[in-house]
């Protein structure tokens, strides 16, 4: 019997910011990226615009995991205000981690967060599923997509990236060895950040500047 899926995008689509997307498989819901996204002056005394997450709380029962790309506040800035109404794991890397913690200790926040760190490139099972990650490059360090094997093929989420094989730092390298393993098997459906889709032309490695910063 092949696995019964739903994607349900709850931020993200045509807007910058408030990343959020759940995949179910079957009765278990994960949940991609976790962001907020910044209002306009048209929307005066609102500080943050949160995604509609009434859904995870009505079904939190069944969620098995947050999944966190990197450390942008697009990505995992929202985490700190509804985990406790929806709580799971959080999966995500050593760099992304301390970002969110530190960003809830700047508001003054202490949340009971789960992590589970895991290192861009690794793969693990999440309740009974198989779960590859595999590390991209973009300027937050150690980032990386997502790959969720089912019966009708994989679910790959790219996150935000850019393709740069030029990169010797190892927090902004691009795994293309595990991305070809990953693509040796049936895509079902391939999710890609699509903001600035529409642009031409190339974009600059903003990680390249990351040489040039003092570590002292």
């Amino acid at each position: 019997m092949e696995d019964k899926i739903k994607v349900i995008p709850l931020g993200g689509l045509d807007d910058s910011g408030r990343d959020c997307y759940v995949i179910e498989i079957n009765d278990d819901i994960f949940v991609l990226e976790c962001g907020y996204s910044l209002p306009d002056k048209t929307i005066p005394g609102i500080d943050f615009l949160l995604p509609n997450v009434e859904y995870l709380i009505l079904n939190k029962n069944r969620l098995k995991a947050y999944i966190l790309t990197h450390g942008h506040d697009e990505n995992m800035g929202a985490l700190q205000y509804y985990f406790d109404y929806a709580p799971a794991p959080i999966y995500c890397s050593k760099a992304t981690k301390i970002i969110a913690e530190s960003e809830a200790k700047r508001f003054g926040l202490k949340p009971q967060w789960q992590f589970n760190v895991v290192q861009p490139s690794d793969t693990i099972q999440i309740a009974g599923h198989v779960i590859h990650f595999f590390q991209t490059t973009h300027n937050a360090s150690y980032s990386f997509g997502v790959c969720l094997e089912t019966s009708r093929g994989n679910i790959i989420y790219t996150g935000d990236y850019i393709i740069d094989f030029t990169s010797q730092e190892k927090g902004y390298y691009f795994d293309l060895k595990k991305i070809e393993e990953i693509a040796n098997k049936p895509t079902f459906l391939l999710m890609s950040e699509s903001k600035g889709a529409s642009k031409e032309g190339y974009c600059a490695p903003q990680h390249n500047i990351y040489s040039r910063l003092s570590m002292t």
